[in-house]
């Protein structure tokens, strides 16, 4: 029930990120850079963090009081949106990256690229969306886009992802 529920969210949130395409903090984690010194390791960075970087984009709408765990978005002008979410647990994370629609089955639009011991990056090449996802223990961060801004959204993603101290 809650995995659905959890399922539910996200794809509530996915639309909210899709209709923008179409027209707090968590735990103690600092604001330096979220590449851990262990190999194949990366760090969970606050709500409060994910805010200050991806406010430069747009205004960050604070999502966390409508689903129980922190989230929040950032629609740009350009029409690519920044997710953040700190969910239960990593299990939840990866199911909601795998399996948005909460049937059972892995979506197929959906690729793991690299994994580590604590992370997975995702890439998401579908009809109605281009995405990619980082998940961290059971953080995920996401960059949005309609798929013809695929090309933007790539470069929009990379600088983003290393703003927040990852090297994907």
């Amino acid at each position: 029930m809650k995995k659905r529920l959890l399922s539910a969210i996200l794809a509530a949130v996915m639309l909210l990120s899709l209709a923008a395409c179409a027209s707090g903090n968590s735990g103690d984690a600092s604001s330096e850079s979220a590449a851990s010194s262990k190999e194949n390791s990366l760090s969970v960075i606050s709500m409060k963090m994910f805010e200050s970087k991806a406010g430069k984009y747009g205004k960050v709408q604070d999502l966390s009081g409508k689903y129980g765990y922190d989230a929040a978005l950032v629609s740009a002008s350009d029409k690519t949106n920044y997710i953040y979410m700190y969910l239960p647990d990593a299990k939840m994370a990866e199911s909601i990256i795998t399996d948005s629609d909460g049937d059972g089955e892995k979506d197929k639009d959906v690729k793991k690229k690299k994994s580590g011991s604590n992370y997975a990056f995702y890439l998401q090449d579908g009809d109605t969306v281009y995405a990619q996802y980082l998940r961290v223990g059971n953080m995920i961060i996401a960059v949005t886009a309609q798929p013809s801004k695929k090309d933007s959204a790539e470069a929009d993603a990379e600088t983003f992802f290393t703003e927040l101290g990852y090297e994907m």
